[in-house]
């Protein structure tokens, strides 16, 4: 009689590595490394549906229904961790995955474990110039379960480069703010290279100075720093404004997609009261608790450097509405 023959599938020990605020997975299934095929490579997702392959990494594969039975975790991000592209010929936008640790990634215990999504600002290339782009823009990036977030330039530069690099960056890095208002390197305007002599006229009296020529070559100009600090401390009223209002625009955007047990997985500085925000939305409303959790990327500075922030206890206590 036939005898009846069972596959067995053996998968090797699970360990989660956390890599600067992402999940590594170390999950590997024998059959599954058997088959898998590195030619496959990346989709890229464009406004009319998926199109070739272009890397090893990151390659999206479509939603399926069980998916949307798992646990939901949205990342947050300042930066979208995609490349959102415009052919200027054909009018068609592209998208795919940018080389991020945030980036979705093929065989992450995140991606297999939950229903991952990703919202964030997106810069696009080129900008995006109408509300029909925006639209575009937002189904193409929906379908890589990424929600973008839009902000007017100026508000993007008063709170980027503006609060998030000229005050929170330094001061979390441990610069002092009086260093940094003074900063600036001003040279003397000397000329070195040049001999001079004196020469004494005997019949009419009198010296008379001559300028030989150089003898070593010029040296080179000065570095394009070589200027005044700018630093001016009235900015920081709009800086922080701007700050504000762009954790709010995010809590917003949150308020409206949270549901019952979600994760919110908050990364960096630049949201760093957005836990806070989050937990008062939902004390507001009455809305379910979600799970918080907020990640910095970069070094907390010592409480010296910290008291020296005018506006310190406000960005710490962003951070500790989060539960991790």
């Amino acid at each position: 009689a036939p005898t009846d023959t069972t596959t067995t599938t053996t998968t090797a020990t699970t360990t989660n590595v956390l890599t600067d605020g992402m999940m590594v997975d170390d999950t590997i299934d024998n059959n599954d490394n058997n088959n898998h095929n590195d030619e496959d490579g990346d989709q890229v997702m464009t406004t009319s549906g998926m199109t070739s392959a272009i890397s090893s990494s990151g390659a999206l594969t479509p939603t399926t229904p069980q998916q949307h039975q798992l646990q939901r975790i949205f990342f947050v991000c300042y930066h979208l961790p995609v490349v959102v592209t415009k052919d200027t010929t054909t009018g068609e936008w592209t998208a795919r995955w940018a080389e991020s640790l945030l980036a979705k990634t093929e065989g992450s215990a995140v991606v297999k474990g939950y229903d991952a999504n990703w919202v964030g600002t997106v810069t696009t290339n080129p900008p995006i110039a109408s509300q029909d782009d925006q639209e575009k823009v937002t189904k193409l990036l929906e379908s890589m379960s990424c929600i973008p977030i839009f902000i007017d330039d100026e508000t993007r530069q008063h709170h980027y480069y503006g609060f998030c690099k000229q005050v929170l960056w330094p001061a979390f890095h441990n610069i002092d703010m009086l260093d940094l208002s003074t900063s600036g390197w001003i040279f003397a305007d000397k000329d070195t290279n040049a001999t001079t002599t004196t020469t004494t006229t005997r019949n009419g009296g009198g010296t008379a100075t001559t300028h030989d020529s150089p003898t070593t070559p010029p040296p080179p100009p000065p570095p394009s720093f070589a200027m005044e600090s700018d630093w001016d401390q009235s900015r920081l009223d709009n800086w922080l404004e701007s700050f504000k209002a762009v954790n709010q625009k995010f809590a917003q955007v949150m308020g409206d997609v949270l549901k019952p047990n979600d994760t919110l997985w908050v990364h960096d500085y630049h949201l760093s009261l957005l836990p806070k925000f989050i937990h008062d939305d939902e004390i507001k409303f009455a809305k379910p608790v979600s799970k918080k959790i907020f990640f910095l990327h970069i070094p907390f500075p010592t409480s010296q450097m910290f008291r020296e922030i005018e506006f310190g206890e406000v960005i710490l206590e962003g951070m500790l509405h989060a539960d991790v």
